[in-house]
């Protein structure tokens, strides 16, 4: 029988939270031990899903975050997060402290990135670490590097040492923010200091390291970790509720033409002129419109054939969709080329480029940089979209691809190895 005791860990947006939750529900429905960590916020979905919970953090700094703009700006975005990510240090190292002295050796974690308190507790106890990236853009190539900003250069483009220096650069900038957080734990704790790099080498588990991506919307390249595993989308969502509201499941189920999915996230509480701009270029087309958001502030005044939902479920809506705007998240993304429908993106920050940038080179949709997004810009590249044929046969390629994976499954499989 498994002893193993496995404790996943994550903090953020619903993006971050729902991948790691199917970790957890694989793992339950397998007969594990297992606990879901995470900001309070969060143990409701865990709860509800039968997972035994586990507070860490708080919901202030996630909630200060998401209301602060540089959350969303090009430059600043990355050392907002990274800035913020060691503060998070010492309460998640409690938790797994907390663990280890129940569990000992049998305690594997399961963490994302950002959980740097796992990657420390790897080195103090010689645990069992897994570390997940749910988006590609965390695996370093000079060979083909990802598309870190909207108006960056294609560094792939570039000779490989050009591409070593930008990296060379990028961690001195990030180590400043995080290092010295690092080494005084190190030293407090007599552990061996991390040289240049937290977020390029040491970052990674060096027990497994997945992606949980397909290898079809990035391979793996030769200079990622060597115990990297690329395993497939987390198509894993968490149901309020059984079904839909009664008045969205109308409007999607009637005989008109299918809508227009129009969200900016999750997390993004700056997403009204992207919403007002995507429905008057939707009106402007003659489309229907459902808009999806938490934020019922953003959304602007909607007409005959415009709704708007606090929540809809993705598994269940895009399917019935002609199209998706949204913003290039990698679970909205990943959502978009399982159900077979085409999407248009506006990428801010983060991973967005990069996903945006993957998906224009499948030929199942396009994105189009904030400072353009305009109505007679947007309504030609939505319009071709939805009625290419060739744009519709990719995506029909591509979502049997999906639903030929299974990213969970092939991540659990991996995990109970270790």
């Amino acid at each position: 029988m498994d002893k193993k005791r496995y404790l996943v860990m994550t903090f953020g947006s619903h993006g971050d939270v729902f991948p790691m939750m199917g970790l957890c529900a694989e793992l339950k429905a397998r007969g594990c031990d297992v606990a879901f960590c995470s900001r309070p916020g969060t143990r409701e979905i865990a709860e509800s899903a039968g997972i035994e919970f586990i507070p860490s953090g708080d919901d202030a700094m996630y909630e200060e975050n998401l209301r602060n703009p540089d959350i969303w700006h090009p430059q600043k975005a990355a050392f907002l997060v990274v800035g913020k990510v060691r503060e998070l240090i010492d309460p998640s190292f409690e938790v797994i402290e907390r663990e280890y002295e129940k569990h000992g050796k049998d305690l594997v974690v399961i963490a994302s990135m950002l959980v740097l308190g796992a990657r420390l507790a790897r080195e103090k106890w010689d645990i069992k670490l897994v570390t997940v990236h749910l988006q590609p853009m965390v695996f370093r190539s000079t060979k083909e590097p990802p598309k870190f900003s909207v108006s960056g250069p294609d560094m792939r483009k570039f000779p490989r040492w050009v591409n070593r220096c930008m990296y060379w650069m990028m961690d001195v900038m990030l180590d400043f923010l995080v290092k010295s957080k690092i080494r005084e734990w190190q030293k407090e704790h007599e552990i061996k200091p991390v040289k240049r790099g937290v977020f390029g080498d040491w970052i990674h588990s060096p027990d497994l390291v997945l992606g949980m991506f397909p290898n079809w919307f990035a391979r793996k390249m030769e200079e990622w970790p060597e115990v990297s595993e690329v395993v497939g989308f987390p198509n894993w969502e968490w149901h309020e509720s059984d079904d839909l509201s009664a008045e969205l499941k109308k409007f999607l189920d009637g005989r008109k033409k299918k809508p227009v999915l129009i969200t900016p996230g999750t997390a993004n509480v700056f997403g009204g002129q992207f919403i007002e701009k995507s429905v008057e270029t939707c009106r402007a087309l003659g489309l229907r419109v459902l808009v999806a958001t938490g934020y019922k502030e953003q959304v602007c005044e909607l007409r005959d054939g415009e709704i708007w939902a606090n929540y809809a479920p993705f598994e269940k809506v895009i399917p019935k969709c002609c199209a998706v705007l949204h913003h290039g998240g990698v679970g909205t993304t990943a959502r978009c080329i399982g159900s077979g429908v085409p999407q248009l993106i506006m990428p801010l920050a983060h991973d967005q480029p990069d996903n945006a940038q993957r998906v224009k080179e499948l030929g199942i949709g396009d994105w189009i940089a904030p400072k353009k997004f305009e109505i007679e810009t947007v309504k030609p590249m939505l319009a071709k979209l939805i009625d290419d044929i060739t744009v519709e046969r990719k995506c029909i390629v591509f979502a049997e691809k999906v639903r030929q994976g299974n990213g969970i499954k092939c991540a659990c499989d991996l995990i109970e190895e270790k």
